[in-house]
């Protein structure tokens, strides 16, 4: 079995306090933030976000976090799934390791912000940081490409890097990170039969939901497996037996 990833990233993501950002890092940052700031503007009326709005306003209830297409304040888990689709939605966010990783994480980042009641600026960028080196660790580790066999893998692994970052945000300790994490992969997938219609964007979305959703969830209690990510019936074998 492969080295133990799950209970590895909990523990540097619980522990992102003691972790310094290079210079560099931090630039990478601020130019995540502000490209999807400016997709997600750009994608706030295209078709599929306007019918995800119809659908978290029909669902009703409070929340804390803000939606881009509206003043609205909606759940983090409606929120992420909403901007990040927006973000999606005309193909424009930034791409690398064959994935489109600020989409997914600046809004979920930001609608774990906004559930927090906000936090610092440092915390903000590190929940970006440790779920783009989560994200980009687990591609690399991957030695198929996925697009021969229809994963589309901005929807396979963005909720595992989602839900690294929210995690961060909403400060989790390492027990329940890993059980976030664990969680997330039950939530993977997404195939590229659905390029080329609205599903596309909402896979973006899908992911940013559904990584919230797994840190919320732990902290509710829910628990899953250590080895869900390396395991021998885990994701990376599943994606790749």
């Amino acid at each position: 079995m492969v080295a133990p990833l799950t209970e590895t990233y909990a523990q540097a993501l619980a522990g992102w306090q003691d972790l310094q950002a290079p210079p560099e890092a931090l630039a990478v940052a601020r130019l995540g933030f502000t490209d999807c700031a400016g997709v997600m503007l750009a994608g706030r009326a295209e078709d599929a976000v306007r019918c995800l709005r119809s659908y978290v306003q029909a669902q009703g209830g409070q929340g804390r976090a803000r939606l881009v297409s509206g003043a609205d304040r909606v759940g983090m888990v409606q929120a992420g799934l909403v901007n990040a689709t927006a973000a999606h939605a005309l193909d424009y966010d930034d791409f690398a390791f064959s994935n489109h990783p600020s989409a997914i994480l600046v809004p979920v980042v930001l609608a774990a912000a906004d559930a927090a009641g906000g936090v610092s600026g440092r915390c903000m960028a590190m929940a970006y940081l440790l779920g783009y080196e989560v994200w980009s660790d687990l591609m690399l580790r991957e030695p198929d490409l996925y697009y021969d066999r229809g994963w589309h893998p901005t929807s396979v692994l963005g909720p595992i890097g989602a839900a690294a970052a929210a995690c961060v945000v909403l400060g989790l300790d390492a027990e329940r990170t890993r059980h976030a994490l664990a969680l997330a992969a039950s939530d993977s997938g997404g195939v590229f039969e659905n390029f080329g219609t609205m599903a596309k964007p909402y896979h973006g979305g899908r992911a940013a939901a559904a990584g919230l959703n797994a840190a919320a969830l732990a902290v509710a209690g829910l628990a899953a497996s250590p080895t869900a990510l390396e395991g021998r019936r885990g994701l990376m074998r599943a994606l790749s037996p």
